[in-house]
């Protein structure tokens, strides 16, 4: 039997930002599972750089895998070993361990999993531009015939594990207040409250086409065509609104948008918008995975790279990659 690609519930598990660190992480892997399990289980955990440059991971999950953290896998690696492990995957989105792995990290990692039939590990990795980030894996064995997944669309799944787990931080594990709502939404996207910054018509407009996105991306098209429902429902709204979904006692339904914009970095001589783009593109990003994110359209994310690199004085936007803003 084919396995079920319902992309959208991974995505729906993302914004259930309620709870501990772990629980949220067991909802994606859970929600992850029918289209992504090869067989062996899943893991997941959160990671972020110290200010001293070095990596931490957290909250570690396991669901139907064997009885091995990673994380202590990896704290029993020599620092230099681990250094090197953790600066190839914080640098991709998605990393396959066979590929990547330095010979020494696929011992250290791989030698304690063999005994339960698995020869490798395949991740996703979701990084937010305030160095910190959250990573999900599927076990592999090498008899699974596990479905290949266009990276394209892994890609974009990550960037919406990287908002929920922003959103879920600043809302602290509870669900959003109306002191937390930038506006509120009918789930047709008639504005129902709105502060000023997301009273302006254009953050009006971009609020309404996003609640009909997604519910658009929950209907039938979910099953019919799933990487089409993934490309439909964006990341943010306006560059800075997350979506989630609110239940009255009544039944009705509302959308409550939070602000949930990532961080912009970047000399001051950019505008804001443009330190925002620039801070993805560092990351990796090209410019039709930054568009998803942003809620933006994939011209207007070119112009803004091309003038960010003339502001900055390199000759392409793919230098700014390599700029020291000091």
């Amino acid at each position: 039997m084919a396995k079920e690609r319902d992309f959208v519930r991974t995505i729906e598990a993302t914004y259930d930002v309620e709870g501990s660190v772990s629980a949220w992480l067991t909802n994606v892997l859970e929600a992850a599972r029918p289209w992504y399990e090869a067989g062996a289980g899943l893991w997941g955990c959160s990671w972020q750089v110290t200010p001293a440059g070095h990596v931490t991971f957290d909250d570690f999950v396991n669901v139907g895998g064997p009885p091995v953290s990673l994380i202590d896998l990896g704290r029993a690696m020599p620092p230099e070993i681990a250094s090197r492990a953790a600066q190839i995957h914080l640098a991709d989105f998605i990393g396959l361990n066979s590929d990547v792995e330095p010979e020494e990290c696929r011992r250290y990692f791989m030698a304690p999993l063999r005994p339960f039939g698995i020869t490798d590990i395949h991740m996703i990795n979701g990084r937010d531009v305030a160095e910190r980030g959250v990573c999900i894996g599927s076990h592999i064995k090498r008899s699974a015939a596990r479905r290949r997944t266009d990276p394209c669309l892994l890609a974009r799944l990550a960037r919406h594990m990287v908002a929920g787990s922003r959103l879920r931080a600043r809302l602290e594990g509870r669900a959003p207040a109306d002191e937390d709502a930038a506006a509120i939404l009918s789930s047709s996207g008639k504005l129902e409250h709105a502060t000023p910054v997301a009273s302006v018509a254009e953050a009006r407009a971009a609020l309404r086409d996003a609640v009909l996105a997604m519910d658009r991306a929950r209907g039938a098209e979910r099953r019919r065509d799933p990487d089409s429902a993934v490309r439909r429902w964006r990341v943010l709204a306006d560059a800075r609104f997350t979506l989630i979904d609110r239940f009255e006692s009544d039944g009705r339904r509302y959308v409550v948008a939070c602000e949930n914009a990532p961080a912009r970095t970047g000399p001051a001589r950019l505008t804001a918008r443009e330190r925002q783009v620039v801070a993805l593109y560092r990351l990796g990003a090209d410019a039709k995975l930054i568009a998803y994110e942003l809620g933006l359209a994939h011209a207007t994310v070119r112009v803004l790279l091309s003038r960010a690199a003339r502001r900055v004085g390199v000759a392409t936007p793919r230098a700014l990659r390599s700029v020291d803003w000091g």
